[in-house]
């Protein structure tokens, strides 16, 4: 019977003298993931992707050809490849011309194949020079008109005041007769 991955890779472990942390600090993958991949358990890895990379990082660790272990893996525990529309066609039959019925597709389909982001980017492009040329606007305009908080007071209607010290007061004058 063949030994499972994490079999081998504990094993291998073992035979060189390393503990689980020094494996981990040794190849910067997480004490935990050690412990799952030595004991078959790759449910608690993010991706397939993860699990590839951890298991050829730590087969190369202990000295061991990682290929074959990447192999069991694919064939164990990832899982398929999304399907494609074409996967359904039968044999000889061409794919439509028309458009795809987007309601049929998943959101992650979607997502994957770049459908919808498109638009999206458009869209947050317009909004941010939107913003940019509001507040140019605001800004120029803003340097253009005078401050509001002069007085406009005519100044033939204001007469010096001397209070007695250093400082001089300018208040309007009654209005008189102007002629």
């Amino acid at each position: 019977m063949e030994k499972s991955i994490g079999q081998q890779l504990c094993d291998a472990r073992e035979t060189r003298g390393l503990s689980v942390s020094q494996a981990a600090a040794a190849t910067r993958i997480k004490f935990q993931h050690i412990e799952d991949m030595e004991s078959d358990n790759f449910s608690n890895i993010a991706a397939a992707a993860y699990a590839r990379g951890f298991i050829k990082i730590y087969a190369d660790l202990l000295g061991i050809d990682s290929d074959p272990l990447v192999q069991l893996y694919q064939e164990k525990h990832a899982q398929p490849p999304l399907r494609r529309p074409s996967d359904d066609l039968i044999e000889g039959e061409q794919p439509s011309t028309h458009s795809t019925n987007l309601s049929s597709v998943s959101e992650g389909e979607r997502y994957l194949s770049g459908e919808g982001t498109r638009l999206g980017r458009w869209l947050v492009l317009f909004v941010i020079l939107g913003m940019v040329a509001a507040i140019l606007a605001w800004w120029w305009n803003r340097s253009r008109t005078p401050p509001t908080s002069a007085i406009n007071v005519p100044l033939r209607n204001i007469e010096p005041l001397r209070l007695g010290g250093p400082l001089d007061a300018y208040l309007p004058l009654p209005e008189k007769d102007m002629p």
